[in-house]
């Protein structure tokens, strides 16, 4: 039986390093997906946040042009007195 040849043990060298290559590149895979779920839910959460603040918005907005229209109206009336 004749030894392995330089050659052979090369090629087991560097398939072991491919093989540990492909771990770390399947775990940064995994990693990257569950990432990509929990900023896809947190997105999702800041959006519903937005959208409750946009309503809150519009409510105060009414609410300022109604206290606006009073306030005049009392200034129309106190300030056209003699």
């Amino acid at each position: 039986m004749t030894p392995p040849s330089n050659n052979s043990v090369t090629l087991a060298v560097v398939g072991a390093k491919l093989d540990a290559l492909r771990d770390v590149v399947e775990d940064y895979i995994k990693f990257q997906r569950e990432d990509q779920k929990e900023i896809t839910k947190r997105v999702g959460a800041l959006e519903v946040e937005q959208s409750a603040l946009k309503t809150n918005y519009g409510i105060w907005n009414v609410v300022n042009s109604i206290a606006a229209i009073i306030a005049a109206a009392v200034a129309a009336v106190f300030g056209s007195r003699p």
